[in-house]
């Protein structure tokens, strides 16, 4: 369970860092890489970009590896994501163990 806590909280960062994941047809291309997708594809996945989240308190950041949006949400909710990550790994983290905090999930 700690490894699953450990992959939210790092997806939560890139998220609050670098926006929302491409579709998956469109990750790793750059902009010449997109317009000769569109040019050799279907346009249903263009659609499907449109269907990504809403540009609302919109920053945008450069996305070096093409695989995230790079539109990024407001500061206030970057924030908020980005101090539930820290909780998250707090939680988790060795100095935890030391301090023998118990962690335990309620039954399903």
């Amino acid at each position: 369970m700690r490894l699953h806590v450990d992959r939210a909280a790092q997806a939560m960062e890139e998220l609050a860092a670098k926006g929302p994941l491409k579709p998956e047809a469109l990750r790793g291309l750059d902009e010449a890489g997109y317009e000769e997708y569109l040019k050799a594809e279907d346009l249903t996945v263009t659609n499907g970009l449109k269907d990504m989240p809403p540009q609302v308190g919109v920053r945008e950041i450069k996305d070096e590896s093409h695989y995230r949006t790079g539109w990024l949400l407001s500061e206030e909710m970057t924030q908020k994501m980005l101090d539930h990550a820290t909780e998250m790994k707090r939680a988790i983290s060795a100095k935890a163990v030391l301090e023998k905090r118990c962690m335990s999930m309620p039954p399903m």
